[in-house]
């Protein structure tokens, strides 16, 4: 799950790239079920 959110102003644009950690599971159902719930966050 990646959502990214682009800023916009007259001094140039700002990228914030963020991804949840859902865990090692291959199935869809359990997915993050034992996941730290780690938020990954990268600004550009």
């Amino acid at each position: 799950m990646v959502l990214r959110t682009e800023f916009r102003t007259a001094a140039g644009v700002l990228t914030v790239t963020d991804a949840l950690a859902t865990g090692p599971w291959d199935d869809p159902h359990r997915l993050g079920a034992s996941a730290p719930h780690l938020l990954i966050r990268h600004v550009a």
